[in-house]
């Protein structure tokens, strides 16, 4: 009997590892986050993926950034799927951040996604965007504040911080109002989520263009752990361009922080954000044979 080609075998073990390692990224998540979310990562580059509208697309390079890979500025071929943002691995990786990008699925079509590295292709994988099935996990709106009446703004320098008491176990996207406040070239807005200590949970970013209005952000792996009634901090910061709209009453399961102080002296205020989460499963029983 001949024996095998060494190459061969070589070659068939690369693509079960690589298949191996491109599954792996979506089967260690539980069932809800795995139906919301299409993970990827430099596994699938050259491939294809099924999406369906609604589902986010989490893209996992597994490297540091550098000036050579252009996180910012992804290219997508068509409009049936959007760049979001790009969040950051938590607990973060001691030689530096590890970004990840996130994007959405909004029409039926097909998209190819491709991040460049200099002149070169870095990362392409082609997205075929179907229609929704009705049993995916569907977002809820959880707390908010969007009574701009009398509103007034501050930029994002200082410390400022929206408190907020979820309701939903995990959280998944966070929209801020903001205006355009001053002509400076700082485009990026950092959007972080403490924990009830005050400590980053998880952090997005993303470049914004003139009047931003309502900005969404979303993070990694499908959203963040909550704790139902606990105290957690909306954070964002990003310079003197853009400022976050408040307003004097509001939400009452939290305030508007200004380094660390309520932002107007002697009154309650809010800043004008919305969380949205996702509800437990719940198993439906099984009926009783005759």
């Amino acid at each position: 009997m001949k024996r095998p080609n060494a190459a061969l075998l070589a070659m068939l073990l690369a693509v079960c590892l690589s298949f191996r390692v491109g599954a792996a990224a979506q089967t260690n998540q539980p069932d809800a986050t795995r139906r919301s979310v299409l993970f990827l990562t430099r596994a699938n580059n050259g491939q294809r993926a099924i999406a369906t509208v609604g589902q986010t697309i989490q893209v996992d390079l597994e490297m540091l950034g550098s000036a050579e890979v252009d996180y910012q500025n992804p290219q997508i071929s068509s409009p049936s799927v959007r760049y979001e943002n790009w969040a950051l691995k938590m607990v973060t990786n001691p030689g530096g951040a590890i970004p990840i990008l996130i994007f959405k699925a909004v029409s039926v079509g097909e998209a190819e996604i491709r991040v460049p590295r200099g002149n070169a292709p870095f990362f392409a994988v082609t997205i075929d965007v179907r229609p929704r099935a009705d049993s995916e996990t569907s977002i809820t709106l959880d707390q908010s504040n969007t009574n701009d009446s009398r509103a007034g703004w501050t930029n994002l320098v200082n410390q400022t911080v929206q408190t907020f008491t979820p309701s939903l176990p995990k959280l998944v996207r966070v929209e801020v109002e903001l205006v355009t406040g001053n002509d400076t070239p700082d485009h990026a807005v950092t959007l972080t989520i403490l924990n009830t200590d005050g400590q980053p949970m998880a952090i997005a970013e993303k470049s914004l263009v003139e009047d931003p209005g309502w900005v969404s952000f979303l993070f990694a792996n499908g959203g963040v752990d909550v704790t139902p009634g606990e105290v957690y901090g909306v954070e964002l910061s990003g310079g003197n361009r853009f400022g976050w709209k408040y307003a004097e009453g509001g939400y009452r399961k939290g305030e508007a922080l200004f380094n660390g102080k309520p932002i107007l002296k002697g009154a309650h205020a809010s800043f004008l954000f919305k969380t949205l989460g996702t509800k437990p499963e719940t198993s439906v029983p099984l009926e009783p044979r005759p």
